[in-house]
């Protein structure tokens, strides 16, 4: 990006990330879509929330609050990384232990990972199945289909939102958070920017 810009080759200091949800060669789906020196806006559903950068080394930003539904929220013990490298979320224990006390079945099992119950994308649980995270002064969602990770049993599944530990760390919104909207690294304003994308569709709780 530095010699992109530097050598006046992008218009904007900038760059867009599409990370596609489902990507191999038998759905056609290319696994999504970098644009250099600007961002794909025909792809965004309203208008992009804006957090300013707290350090210029890493993408860090400011989440104010963390929801489950309609059914908690609360503050975050630090702030977050927006990293397209991560898989997973990772939070501290404290922020970890918040959100799975309120997804159905919601739990730290014997081997240190967070799981929660396989069906919880049923109706049955609406109102408490998505996490939200406040981005900008927007809530943008992470479906209950995308925090089950991998089965462990017939009723249970490891959450894709883990802990980094109970020590010092960091949190970071990583690729199940990033496959849902569409994030605008904007270098030239210091700030990460996420916007509702539409081939996602809208969370209804």
């Amino acid at each position: 990006m530095q010699n992109l810009w530097g050598n006046s080759v992008i218009k904007q200091n900038m760059f867009g990330v599409q990370l596609i949800k489902f990507a191999d060669s038998y759905t056609g789906h290319d696994g999504g879509k970098w644009t250099f020196g600007g961002y794909d806006s025909t792809i965004i559903r309203g208008s992009l929330a804006t957090a300013p950068l707290i350090r210029q080394a890493w993408w860090e930003i400011n989440v104010p609050t963390i929801s489950v539904g309609s059914k908690s929220q609360f503050t975050p013990s630090s702030s977050v990384i927006v990293d397209t490298g991560t898989t997973l979320i990772l939070l501290s224990k404290s922020d970890c232990d918040n959100i799975y006390a309120s997804l159905p079945g919601g739990q730290l099992s014997g081997s240190g990972f967070y799981t929660l119950w396989c069906n919880a994308t049923s109706d049955t649980y609406k109102g408490r199945r998505n996490v939200y995270f406040n981005v900008g002064g927007s809530n943008f969602g992470v479906p209950a289909a995308d925090l089950l990770w991998e089965q462990v049993d017939s009723a249970n599944c490891y959450g894709a939102i883990q802990s980094w530990g109970s020590g010092s760390g960091i949190s970071i919104l990583g690729d199940v958070f990033l496959k849902n909207v569409y994030a605008v690294f904007d270098v030239g304003n210091s700030a990460v920017k996420i916007g509702q994308r539409t081939d996602v569709a809208a969370l209804t709780d």
